[in-house]
C-alpha cells in the first residue's frame, strides 16, 4: 500500500506507476473522528449512553475512538465519580472494550463498547431490537458513519443494550484534488480500507472514486497461489475500485 503525499503530483515522480492503492483512514480521510447523536435503546438519554461508552474507554491509551467518545461528555467530571477497577482494550477477535468500574457508593458496574453486532449478541436482545439496531447501523454506514454498540451491566448481571454511537471521519480537504491529479496522469487510484463496505463506498463516492469495492468476505484467490492469478482473477482485481 502506498500513501498519497499531500503535495503536487509530478509526471517524473509518478511515471512508473499504473495503480496507486491508498489506505483510507488518515490518508484519504482526516482520521479526526466526530461523535454524532446517539441512537438510544435502553439508555434514558444521550449522555447516559455516552458515559457508559466513556467508562469503557481509557484516555491514557490515546486511542482515537476512546478519545472521541470521552470528548462527547457534556460534563468533563462525570467519569471522576467512578473508579476503573479493570480494563480490557479492543482486539480484533473480541471487537470490543470492557471496563469494570466502582461508583462512590461501592457498586460495581461493567461497561462495554464495540462492534454493534458483537454488543447485540452480548446483550441477548430480542429479534425486534436486533432488527432495528442492524437497520440503523446499515443506514448510518450508507452515510459514511462508523458505529459502536454500548452496553452496561450491574455487577455480574445481564448486559443491557444502551444504544448506538455514530462517528464520522470526513475526507481530507485535498484528497479529491490529489486523486483527480493522479488520474490526469494516467494513474488508477484504488481505496484500501478495513471499514464497513458501505462506509468505504460512501467515502469513495465523495472523493469522486468508483464505488465497486471488493469485500474481504469474497476473496479473489481461494485455495490457489496468489502470485499466479488466473486471467479471470486478474480481471476482477483490475476492475475493482477498492478493497
Amino acid at each position: 500500500t502506498f500513501r498519497l503525499r499531500r503535495r503536487q503530483i509530478h509526471e517524473r515522480e509518478m511515471a512508473g506507476i499504473d495503480v496507486l492503492c491508498s489506505n483510507k483512514t488518515g490518508t484519504l480521510s482526516k482520521n479526526q473522528l466526530t461523535l454524532g447523536d446517539p441512537v438510544l435503546f435502553g439508555a434514558g438519554d444521550a449522555q447516559e449512553c455516552i458515559l457508559a461508552g466513556a467508562l469503557a474507554s481509557k484516555a491514557e491509551d490515546k486511542d482515537a475512538i476512546d478519545l472521541t467518545v470521552i470528548g462527547g461528555l457534556q460534563d468533563d467530571s462525570a467519569m471522576n465519580r467512578y473508579e476503573q477497577v479493570s480494563f480490557t482494550p479492543f482486539d480484533p477477535i473480541s471487537k470490543r472494550t470492557e471496563a469494570t468500574v466502582r461508583d462512590r457508593e461501592g457498586r460495581t458496574i461493567r461497561c462495554t463498547k464495540g462492534a454493534p453486532q458483537v454488543i447485540l449478541s452480548l446483550a441477548e436482545v430480542d429479534g425486534t431490537t436486533r432488527q432495528r439496531a442492524e437497520q440503523i447501523v446499515s443506514d448510518m454506514a450508507a452515510k459514511g458513519y462508523r458505529t459502536l454498540g454500548v452496553a452496561r451491566a450491574e455487577g455480574d448481571g445481564q448486559w443491557q443494550y444502551l444504544g448506538i454511537l455514530p462517528m464520522y471521519d470526513p475526507p481530507r480537504d485535498d484528497s479529491a484534488e490529489t486523486i483527480a491529479q493522479a488520474r490526469a496522469h494516467g494513474i488508477d487510484v484504488k481505496m484500501v480500507t478495513g471499514d464497513n463496505l458501505a462506509i468505504g463506498r460512501e467515502i469513495s463516492s465523495q472523493l469522486g472514486m468508483g464505488v465497486h469495492l471488493q469485500p474481504a468476505s469474497q476473496p479473489f484467490v481461494e485455495g490457489s497461489d496468489p502470485s499466479r492469478l488466473t486471467d479471470e482473477q486478474a480481471r476482477r482485481v483490475e476492475k475493482a475500485d477498492g478493497f
